[in-house]
């Protein structure tokens, strides 16, 4: 999201604060000796003539040259080679001295690059839909039309996109045509939104690109007195276009890399490009680049006026979370220092490299794949790279402020790469439990006997897949129990709900009518990505079937763990016979099917397990509040301890009001929180006594505990792991829709993280 403020340009992560400059003209009246301020390219100063403070006559500079770290002055040639990106496994503690960076050298080196892809690139044919209000800004529109679509040649190696292309420009006077025309695509304004605009009246200037499940689209609200140089509005414009591309590779406005990577990079290539449309290339790309690093100063962080280990800990702190207000507003270490790491990275590895760490993070995440794609470990390039050139930068940039001296560098060990040994060290109490029971195994055959129906649209070797999945997942319960009612797997297509419907019907005619079924099946259908799942007790056994929406599911995570999760259902069936969902509590009953869903889908896959876990947690549609509190969750959990219903007429619950994606999302950690107290063996146990007695008194006896108490941890462990996965990021699951067509959801076919 970005919004300009005279020449500079600025991005808004999160509610943004305005300021205001009056027009600056030389002689006139100013306030404090030394303050610079830039209008149309000219730079102006304030200083003492006359005895008066008066703004100087503006001036347009050209920077270059290199700085030396440390002393805020230009540094003194050398033959030494600029610093290069070496990997360094020793931590000591003693201050290394700072290398001097060739600066001008670099960042000639990283827009040649930019320029040499933008002239190799072939223009693309993108459905842009301009969807623009009657008192737009005239000059904007047509700069918007013509930037956007060069923007779209630089990026065409990696991103062309299919279908439409919503581009929306109103004006502050307009907004709530704007808002409408939002809405047409399933978006309303942020929280900061309105405000910021109000505030920036006529001169206001944002622009962001939003997305969810049925578009992406980009919009701006220019006001009739914005002004600023053309160059700086084309980089504006191309900034947010490199949010387009960043989403269509992430499926997410903020996930997927360091704030830095996201909000930084738009920074370098929308100055970069911006540059090269208006054709005076490095002239234009010098100036835009000084006012990147130095935008909105005093008010934001002079970089140079940290040491390098101060700029460190900044700079890990802000790079997934962290303090808003140091990535944003009023610090904005995310854009001034982000931009100055991407110039550097470009120009010593080149585009190709660089966008290939940005591909490469849509799969893994992105910390590990920054050594994959670059050669060196982030944390080593941070320190004896990155940082030295951003001092340099910043200090060029902002001249008045020195460098700290002594300028500490005490080297940092690097962080652990290992997804399950770095998930471990979080505190979470997640892999004690899987260590010890998710030991699921595909090929292993169940002594349960299995009774398998598949229509004759079903596809072959989607047949194959499912047949191997719940014969795993039979065999993995039959370890602790034997099955004694009959087992029914049922699958078909799309096109067989009166098929399934009326199978199912033969197995119970007592209880299940093929006319009410084909009715609630059909809306399931039309509702679900997927496809219905379901688990059904029957009068004398336990039927799980599936109705499903394309082939695809086969290898698809987003289906992960519905086959699993109804079989456990069946196994609850087993338990509790003619007691099943009556007499244990909802949490479980959804809950704990997931959980165990979870741990035997993934076959000893534990990093596969954490990512599903971790998407689980955080994935209802209706979530959390943001400070939910145990206290929250320990009460949440008491009310969804009532036992499931059946109305009369109806296949309905009371456990409704608690939210099934409650029951789903929060239960897997409440029946986690079991697991590792008793053991899958003992959760079973308590089961099958609940059947007996009650799941209160049967909890108490097997627990040890009362179940007040109890209840009160468990809000206490959900909210601990909640936070954990709130916190790691890294951990997500890349979730595909490789289906033809678009669900009910209209998630259109590509990847996504959760």
């Amino acid at each position: 999201m970005r919004r300009l403020l005279v020449v500079l340009i600025t991005v808004a992560l999160i509610a943004p604060t305005s300021v205001s400059w009056s027009a600056v003209k030389a002689g006139q009246k100013c306030t404090k000796a030394g303050v610079i301020r830039v209008v149309k390219n000219l730079e102006y100063k304030c200083i003492k003539k006359s005895g008066k403070l008066v703004w100087s006559k503006g001036e347009l500079q050209r920077f270059g040259g290199s700085i030396e770290p440390g002393s805020g002055r230009p540094a003194t040639p050398s033959p030494t080679a600029s610093a290069s990106p070496s990997p360094s496994s020793t931590v000591s503690a003693t201050p290394s001295p700072s290398p001097t960076v060739q600066l001008r050298s670099d960042y000639e080196k990283a827009f040649g690059e930019i320029e040499r892809v933008y002239n190799s690139a072939t223009p693309v044919g993108i459905n842009f839909k301009f969807i623009i209000s009657e008192d737009a800004n005239k000059n904007f529109e047509n700069l918007l039309k013509d930037a956007i679509e060069k923007s779209a040649k630089f990026w065409s190696s990696i991103y062309q996109p299919k279908g439409e292309f919503p581009v929306i420009l109103g004006s502050p006077q307009n907004l709530k045509w704007v808002e409408d025309q939002l809405g047409r695509y399933g978006h309303k304004w942020a929280d900061w939104d309105l405000p910021a605009i109000k505030q920036e009246g006529n001169r206001a200037s944002r622009g962001d690109v939003r997305i969810n499940d049925q578009s992406a689209i980009t919009f701006y609200v220019i006001g009739n007195q914005y002004e600023n140089p053309n160059v700086s509005t084309r980089s504006f414009i191309s900034h947010e276009f490199v949010h387009s591309v960043q989403v269509s590779l992430f499926n997410s406005r903020s996930a997927g890399l360091p704030n830095w990577a996201i909000e930084g990079s738009a920074t370098f290539f929308g100055d970069a490009i911006a540059s090269i449309i208006s054709g005076n290339g490095l002239k234009d790309y010098e100036n835009l680049r000084k006012w990147s690093v130095r935008r909105n100063y005093p008010s934001s962080l002079a970089l140079n006026s940290l040491t390098r280990d101060q700029l460190y800990e900044v700079v890990r702190s802000i790079e997934v979370g962290g303090d808003s207000k140091t990535c944003a507003e009023p610090k904005l270490v995310c854009y001034t220092a982000g931009a100055i790491f991407t110039e550097k990275l470009i120009a010593d590895f080149g585009f190709d490299n660089f966008s290939n760490w940005w591909k490469l993070s849509a799969k893994k995440d992105w910390y590990p794949a920054f050594e994959e794609a670059f050669g060196v470990n982030l944390d080593t390039w941070y320190q004896e790279v990155g940082i030295p050139y951003i001092q340099a930068s910043a200090s060029q940039a902002i001249p008045e402020v020195s460098i700290p001296s002594p300028n500490t560098y005490n080297p940092k060990a690097k962080r652990i790469t290992d997804p399950i040994k770095r998930w471990d060290a979080t505190g979470s109490n997640a892999m004690t439990v899987f260590r010890k029971w998710g030991t699921s195994k595909l090929g292993e055959k169940p002594k349960t006997k299995i009774e398998y129906h598949f229509s004759s649209n079903f596809w072959k070797d989607v047949e194959t897949v499912f047949r191997a999945r719940f014969d795993s997942v039979v065999a993995y319960w039959d370890r602790f129990l034997d099955i004694q009612i009959p087992i029914y797997f049922m699958a078909g297509t799309k096109n067989d709900v009166e098929w399934i419907c009326k199978l199912l019907e033969t197995k119970d005619p007592q209880r299940r009518r093929a006319a009410g079924c084909i009715e609630n099946e059909t809306k399931a259908l039309q509702e679900s990505n997927f496809g219905p799942a379901r688990g059904f007790d029957l009068t004398n056994g336990s039927a799980n079937f599936y109705l499903v929406r394309f082939k695809e599911v086969e290898d698809s995570v987003g289906f992960k763990p519905r086959i699993e999760h109804e079989y456990f259902h069946s196994v609850q069936q087993n338990l509790l016979r003619s007691r099943f969902r009556t007499n244990i509590p909802c949490w479980f009953l959804e809950g704990g099917s997931e959980y165990f869903g979870l741990l035997t889908s993934v076959h000893g896959d534990a990093d596969l397990f954490l990512k599903l876990r971790r998407a689980t947690i955080l994935g209802a549609p209706e979530k959390r509040k943001d400070g939910v509190t145990a206290q929250d969750l320990t009460n949440w959990i008491n009310a969804s301890s009532v036992a499931w219903q059946l109305a009369p007429e109806a296949w309905a619950s009371n456990c409704s009001p608690f939210g099934q994606n409650g029951l789903y999302h929060d239960g897997i950690l409440a029946t986690e929180w079991l697991v590792d107290r008793i053991g899958v063996d003992g959760t079973l146990a308590l089961t099958k006594d609940a059947a007996a007695t009650s799941w209160a008194e049967a909890f108490e006896k097997k627990v040890g505990l009362p179940v007040k108490e109890a209840h009160r941890l468990i809000g206490e462990y959900m909210l601990k792991e909640r936070l954990i996965a709130q916190e790691n990021s890294w951990m997500s699951v890349v979730f595909c829709n490789n289906a033809d067509e678009p669900g009910p959801n209209k998630t259109p076919p590509g990847c996504w993280f959760r």
